[in-house]
């Protein structure tokens, strides 16, 4: 009944067997077997920080296909540099969230990875004009009106903190930050040339008179007591003289 080569060769009923088992396994997990034969659609680096959510969003290919094409589990770890296969599996629905950027073109709509947000650059620091020596009551206004620079420029460039007490004898550095529009009032005496011009009323000969611009302590005149008129008091009057009546005859 049976060929002989199949009767009595064990090897060729061993390589029969192994066929029916393979061919049994393609009719039962058909599905699977295509899926593992499908070739992918391209070939992913990994970046620092991607998923397999993030890349799936940009492809629009399912995540948990992804890591099935590579032998992973969807919780797996990506390690930076790693390539991964991208499976042919669309992902319809696919929820908002990171998106990876893209390294190639995919047949199927995924999302669009946004452009990376432009950091603000640090402020740069001003070029220092010069230095100040702080003379008793200054101010940083004062100081700022007689070389034009900003008061709170002064502050920022000194690293002073509100009230901007400022103590006698300490140095502060002058940045180049020029104030445009300077309100009247206390000027002190620069120290150096600034090359902001200032209008010609804000110097400091022309609020002060004494060199650290102090208004000074003492009385410029000595009050007097005003003078009230004394009034002059009116003459009497002297009663006219009486008559004397002369005697009847």
């Amino acid at each position: 009944m049976f060929p002989s080569s199949l009767k009595f060769n064990p090897k060729a009923m061993s390589l029969g067997a192994l066929v029916a088992v393979i061919s049994l396994m393609a009719v039962v997990g058909g599905g699977r077997a295509v899926a593992q034969s499908t070739s992918p659609i391209g070939q992913h680096v990994v970046q620092n920080g991607e998923t397999f959510y993030c890349i799936g969003r940009v492809y629009g290919v399912i995540p948990g296909a992804i890591a099935g094409a590579n032998g992973l589990g969807l919780s797996a770890l990506l390690t930076p540099g790693q390539v991964l296969n991208i499976p042919a599996e669309q992902w319809l629905n696919i929820p908002s969230g990171p998106v990876c950027a893209a390294q190639f073109v995919s047949p199927f709509p995924g999302l669009s990875a946004k452009p990376p947000v432009a950091s603000t650059p640090a402020p740069t620091t001003a070029a220092i004009l010069g230095e100040h020596i702080i003379q008793r009551g200054e101010t940083l206004f004062c100081i700022g009106r007689a070389y034009g620079v900003l008061p709170s420029a002064i502050g920022q460039a000194n690293k002073l903190v509100r009230p901007f007490r400022l103590s006698p004898g300490k140095a502060l550095d002058i940045p180049a930050v020029r104030w445009l529009v300077i309100p009247r009032g206390p000027v002190c005496k620069a120290q150096f040339l600034s090359p902001f011009t200032t209008e010609p009323t804000l110097t400091a000969t022309n609020i002060f008179s004494n060199p650290v611009n102090l208004p000074s302590d003492t009385p410029t005149s000595t009050p007097t007591e005003p003078r009230v008129p004394s009034k002059t008091p009116n003459p009497t009057r002297t009663p006219p003289p009486t008559k004397t009546p002369s005697p009847i005859p």
